[in-house]
């Protein structure tokens, strides 16, 4: 059922494919574009240990979130012991991007021609603070947000609206947000509307174009997954491995909480209608 490689390296990178057009459904990090979003209509709100489709144990812990070509599901673990890193692949029972995006702490948030490697724009949005950036940019309409921050001090999450300006490519700010930003989990756009999860546990609705606050719940919890959108509904699971999942909408509502009884701190996978959770030990398939 798996394939194992040792030795693995780490990669880390952040990048953000400048269209969707991929015809698989989470090839990467919170699945097309980034974007944390699925239309898929067969994964429940609530649920027991009865209606998971399987449940795969992993050779080790780790924290990696799951990603998925086919019907092939990628994540990756390590055997401390034996002082060895995994690559797992788990049998799962199925146009081109025009511009990179990039984000960093200290240069701000750039596009770059995918063919020529030339920069398209450059807009310097996060300071000199002492920070990282940790969060993905994600395209939400006509804009791009992006973050950075450190953990014990200032936050930011920025929208930048970048517009063709002649030969040239302009790009201007359109909202700043410092309050209860997120400092790992990503953001969310879904309709109108923007979602941020903070590391504490604080999640907040902004509309989408103005960066106005819409309304703000404390959760409950600590958080290094990021927040994805099923069919109208938000999934984020804590470090202690309970599952929190509320409404995507103008108003406040929870829907459900379920404990998988594990850590982690992945961000889960959907594909072909299945949600696909990851905890330090192993990997959680549910609906479909």
């Amino acid at each position: 059922m798996n394939c194992t490689f040792p030795a693995l390296a780490r990669i880390a990178f952040i990048f953000l494919l400048g269209s969707i057009g991929l015809a698989q459904e989470w090839t990467r990090f919170r699945g097309p574009n980034g974007s944390g979003l699925s239309g898929a209509k067969t994964i429940p709100v609530t649920w027991t240990d009865k209606d998971y489709n399987w449940i795969a144990e992993l050779p080790g812990r780790g924290h990696s979130s799951p990603v998925l070509w086919g019907d092939k599901l990628f994540v990756t673990c390590c055997d401390e012991a034996a002082s060895l890193r995994h690559l797992i692949c788990l049998n799962t029972p199925n146009d081109r991007p025009a511009e990179l995006i990039f984000s960093h702490c200290y240069e701000g948030i750039v596009g770059v021609d995918l063919t020529t490697g030339k920069q398209n724009w450059h807009i310097d949005v996060f300071g000199r603070d002492e920070q990282r950036s940790l969060v993905s940019p994600i395209i939400a309409g006509d804009l791009v947000i992006a973050g950075s921050g450190a953990a014990g001090g200032t936050r930011h999450v920025v929208a930048v609206k970048p517009a063709p300006s002649g030969a040239s490519v302009a790009v201007n700010e359109a909202y700043h947000i410092t309050r209860q930003a997120p400092h790992i989990p990503t953001p969310l756009a879904y309709g109108d509307w923007l979602f941020l999860w903070s590391d504490q546990g604080i999640a907040t609705c902004f509309d989408r174009a103005t960066g106005k606050t819409v309304w703000q719940q404390r959760i409950g919890g600590n958080f290094y997954s990021s927040p994805i959108c099923i069919d109208g509904r938000i999934y984020c699971i804590d470090l202690d491995g309970v599952m929190v999942v509320i409404a995507a909408g103008d108003k406040y509502e929870e829907l459900a909480r379920i404990s998988l009884g594990h850590p982690t701190s992945a961000t889960p996978a959907v594909s072909n209608g299945t949600l696909f959770i990851r905890t330090e030990s192993h990997v959680f398939s549910l609906g479909g």
